[in-house]
């Protein structure tokens, strides 16, 4: 019977009106849901998890693993795994907003919120910022449009250029530029990008561009591509991105 009212649960929340949902309670940031790892008074560090587009449908939670994995290594830290807004996870849980169709979206304008109300409930010394794709494009974002809320991030298989990105794919896509935006990112972040050299889904060049503009503008800024590595979020590319984000921490 559980098992039949987690379906139904995640059926009607596939398809139930976005406008009817809004983020209330003690797992919600701004308009945000999130779940938390670490029992942490005064973190030495708090880290956010950003998942990608989930193009394919359904929850949106494949962030919630490796957060509470860095969290049960890391004593000191605390680790959220934030819902970008429209998306949930299989407990039920929905960030308020649309999910632009599980399409590319500037969403930092949600996100943002969240994270200031993050750092001012959790009181880390630091805070650090992770993501993937679609999720890796706005927490790189956030580094631009809101200097020095965040101080590092390791972005993985993310979107810089969406001119770019949408000549290669061949049509429009939606989105925030931070190539344009490198001169606003603080010189003291740090940033460790992480790319397939297979990645179909979202060119190398997108990384070896912005990593070569945000050098020139004196951004701390580190490329790691892999090679024989597509966009697919398990596998090196998630473990490379632990251990550039567990150099980060330290």
């Amino acid at each position: 019977m559980d098992a039949l009212k987690k379906i139904l649960l995640a059926a009607l929340l596939a398809f139930a009106p976005v406008a009817s949902w809004a983020c209330s309670g003690p797992d919600c940031a701004g308009t945000l849901a999130y779940e938390a790892f670490g029992d942490v008074k005064s973190p030495k560090s708090l880290v956010v998890f950003l998942h990608g587009s989930v193009s394919a449908g359904g929850p949106a939670d494949y962030m919630y693993g490796p957060a509470r994995r860095f969290a049960e290594a890391h004593p000191d830290v605390v680790a959220v795994a934030l819902l970008a807004p429209g998306y949930y996870d299989r407990k039920g849980k929905r960030s308020a907003g649309s999910d632009a169709g599980r399409r590319l979206s500037d969403d930092t304008d949600e996100i943002i919120p969240a994270l200031e109300e993050l750092r001012r409930r959790y009181k880390p010394r630091k805070m650090f910022v992770f993501g993937h794709s679609k999720g890796a494009m706005n927490m790189g974002g956030v580094l631009a449009k809101k200097p020095g809320l965040a101080d590092g991030a390791v972005l993985l298989a993310g979107i810089y250029d969406i001119p770019a990105l949408a000549e290669y794919r061949r049509r429009a896509q939606n989105g925030v530029s931070t190539i344009d935006m490198v001169n606003r990112i603080p010189k003291s972040a740090r940033i460790v990008l992480v790319h397939g050299d297979v990645d179909k889904d979202v060119p190398l060049s997108q990384s070896v561009d912005f990593e070569k503009k945000a050098k020139a503008a004196g951004v701390q800024v580190r490329l790691i591509a892999l090679e024989g590595v597509g966009h697919d979020f398990n596998g090196p590319l998630s473990a490379t991105g632990i251990d550039a984000l567990d150099a980060l921490v330290r």
